[in-house]
């Protein structure tokens, strides 16, 4: 018998194996089993995963890649045997990495073949048996926590003994992170997060619980700013605390813990955070990850609303909806804006240029909502950006009165199938859309230009004094889709040269 057929069998036989008992004296079986420690009851509870980073159709590939014998990792491909995967010779830090983290366990949970959990047990089994390899702080939190994320949902449907192999791959993984000397407040959520996943995996409620629980409450509170933004991160990584969040929450409900007022305070902060950036239809504005939406229902979408410390704000006015990302106090970023209508993405507006470091400031109105930026850009003496929606959603205007405005310029993109042409002699434009209502561009100061599917705005050159830019909707009722003209032909009818 082959090498791999033996392995085959061996994950086949796996539940017989798991359960037969030890001879007397300590003699080994004829066939070894994959662990030899008693059948155990799962002494925590299963975890669900609700995520951004939920298995999608590449990742769900990894369980069959795996079983069949190929571990592909960091864009490294390596061919090996369950028994021999964890104990060969590494081919870079990407592929080791990529093992060890166990994010690959993920897969085998969701998938909904029998044998890709038993081989995932195979794994753990043959990972046990191999030495501790170093690993970085970030590889070792994210391995005790998919560890306990994940192994307990594919041990649960296997046999005790299995639980058992569970349970004790959590414990090997969570004595390192318990040693574990943080640097960084994201380095202490992870710990925190890590260890407390490993005991609501494990354990029942104690004191240790209470304890890890402040120390998840603390972490978090120093990963924040006041208006739920992460101190150091993207939209993306929000999304990912957000999610882990859900499920130590999630976990902790289950295990019949009530959550401390303070971390739902701080799971409130990070909600309305996520809300400023929600789309019309429920995805995140400014993301990283294209079509990425929270782990969980946003709080209530405010109309107006600001976030100094992230540099986002939102105007809502009608059937009009304007996300901007604008500089914060520590940091610089260009003018960036999005724009939707009636729920549709209408347009993407981005100043280019110096970038620069500010603070805006919102204010609502019964007639409109103005947004003003300040600041100073590395190459202007004054920055200056004022943006106004009316109160019905119809009209959108913004004034660039900073210093080195000539410097820079603006760029709108439009979506697909979306017309354009320049009017009034090129201090104008028409944005036709597929479906919905057209919108009319006006320029003072400035100059419209069309290129291969969006407009580009130059400043004037001359005396510093500013330039501005008015959006108005001008149809009354929505445009129908325009029908896709058919080029086909009759059956009868003769093909001409």
């Amino acid at each position: 018998m082959t090498d791999r057929a033996f392995s085959l069998l061996r994950t086949v036989l796996f539940p017989v194996l798991s359960t037969l008992r030890r001879r007397a004296g300590g003699e080994s079986l004829p066939v070894a089993p994959h662990h030899g420690i008693p059948a155990l009851h799962l002494g925590g509870v299963i975890l669900e995963r609700r995520s951004m980073r939920d298995v999608g159709p590449a990742e769900s590939l990894i369980a069959d890649t795996m079983y069949g014998g190929i571990y592909e990792f960091g864009g490294v491909k390596v061919e090996a045997l369950p028994d021999d995967v964890f104990a060969c010779s590494a081919p870079g830090p990407a592929w080791k990495s990529g093992l060890l983290r166990m994010d690959w366990l993920a897969g085998f949970r969701t998938s909904g073949r029998a044998l890709h959990g038993l081989f995932a047990l195979r794994l753990l089994a043959c990972w046990m048996k191999t030495r501790p390899a170093r690993l970085s702080r970030a590889d070792q939190t994210a391995q005790l926590f998919n560890l306990a994320l994940h192994a307990p949902a594919i041990a649960g449907t296997q046999s005790p003994a299995a639980i058992a192999l569970a349970t004790a791959a959590i414990l090997r993984a969570q004595h390192p992170v318990n040693r574990l000397k943080v640097a960084t407040p994201r380095d202490a959520f992870e710990r925190s997060k890590a260890l407390l996943a490993a005991h609501l995996a494990t354990r029942q409620v104690d004191s240790q619980r209470t304890r890890l629980v402040a120390d998840l409450e603390q972490a978090l509170s120093s990963l924040l700013h006041v208006d739920g933004s992460l101190v150091t991160g993207s939209v993306d990584d929000l999304c990912n605390v957000d999610a882990d969040l859900t499920v130590l929450t999630d976990g902790l409900s289950k295990a019949g813990d009530g959550l401390p007022p303070g971390l739902v305070a701080l799971r409130g902060r990070m909600s309305a955070c996520l809300a400023l950036l929600t789309r019309p239809d429920g995805t995140l504005a400014f993301a990283e990850t294209a079509d990425l939406q929270a782990s969980r229902p946003a709080s209530p979408v405010p109309a107006c609303a600001i976030a100094p410390h992230a540099g986002h704000a939102r105007l809502s006015c009608g059937q009009t909806v304007l996300i901007a990302a604008l500089a914060s106090p520590g940091q610089a970023a260009p003018f960036r804006a999005e724009m939707s209508d009636a729920g549709r993405p209408l347009l993407w507006l981005e100043r280019s240029g110096d970038r620069q470091k500010g603070h805006g400031s919102l204010i609502c109105a019964t007639g409109g909502t103005l947004l003003e930026i300040n600041g100073a850009g590395q190459m202007a003496d004054r920055q200056h950006i004022a943006l106004f929606l009316s109160g019905d959603g119809s009209d959108l205007r913004l004034e660039d009165l900073s210093s080195g405005h000539r410097t820079a310029c603006y760029v709108l993109h439009v979506p697909d199938q979306t017309r354009l042409s320049t009017t009034h002699g090129g201090t104008g434009a028409m944005i036709v859309p597929a479906t919905g209502l057209s919108w009319q561009l006006l320029v003072r100061g400035a100059r419209v230009e069309m290129e291969q599917g969006f407009l580009r705005v130059f400043p004037e050159t001359g005396p510093a004094q500013g330039f501005n830019l008015a959006l108005k909707r001008i149809a009354r009722t929505e445009r129908a889709a325009r029908p896709v003209k058919s080029r086909g032909r009759d059956a009868g009818t003769p093909r001409l040269l």
